[in-house]
């Protein structure tokens, strides 16, 4: 679920970690902090849409 409301809404609007989270339940095994980093530092730098 939201896997699909990110992708609907865009990141920008769900949150930088909403996307990765997501993914990160559905592919186990990886290690997603260095994804969640990025994408938190994204959104703190307003460049997350981009």
């Amino acid at each position: 679920m939201r896997l699909a409301a990110a992708a609907g809404m865009g990141a920008g609007e769900a949150g930088g970690e909403m996307p990765v989270e997501a993914l990160a339940a559905l592919m186990h095994g990886m290690d997603w902090a260095p994804v969640a980093e990025s994408a938190r530092r994204a959104e703190h730098e307003g460049t997350l849409d981009s």
